[in-house]
C-alpha cells in the first residue's frame, strides 16, 4: 500500500489485522516506528524486529511490514516467502522495486 506521508496507511494496516483471518506478524525499522498501527490493531498487534523475525521459529499466516523501505531487502528475501506480505510506505515507485527484489 502505498500513499504520501499521513494519510492513514499504517492506521488502515491496523484496522486490517483486527480482522485478519489467522495471526499476524508485524515489522518494521523499530517499535516506535509501528507504534499507530499498534493502536489500530489492539490486542492483534505481534511486533518482532526484522533480525529477530529471521532468528525465530514464529508461525504466522501473514507478514506486515510497516515503513517496509527502510528494511534492508536482503533482511525480507530470508522470510522466504512463507509468510504473505502486506507493506506500507510512502515511496511509490521505490517501494514496488523493492519489493520486486525481495517476493519476485
Amino acid at each position: 500500500m502505498t500513499a504520501e506521508r499521513g494519510r492513514g496507511k499504517s492506521a488502515l494496516a491496523g484496522m486490517h489485522i483486527q480482522r485478519l483471518a489467522g495471526d499476524a506478524i508485524v515489522t518494521a525499522p523499530s517499535r516506535a516506528s509501528a507504534e499507530v498501527m499498534a493502536t489500530f490493531a489492539g490486542e492483534r498487534f505481534r511486533f518482532m524486529a526484522p533480525d529477530a523475525l529471521l532468528a525465530s521459529d514464529v508461525a504466522a499466516e501473514w507478514l506486515v511490514v510497516d515503513e517496509a523501505a527502510a528494511i534492508p531487502s536482503p533482511l525480507l528475501k530470508k522470510t522466504d516467502g512463507s509468510l504473505s506480505p502486506y507493506a506500507t510506505d510512502h515511496h511509490g515507485a521505490g517501494l514496488r522495486r523493492h519489493w520486486q527484489e525481495v517476493f519476485y
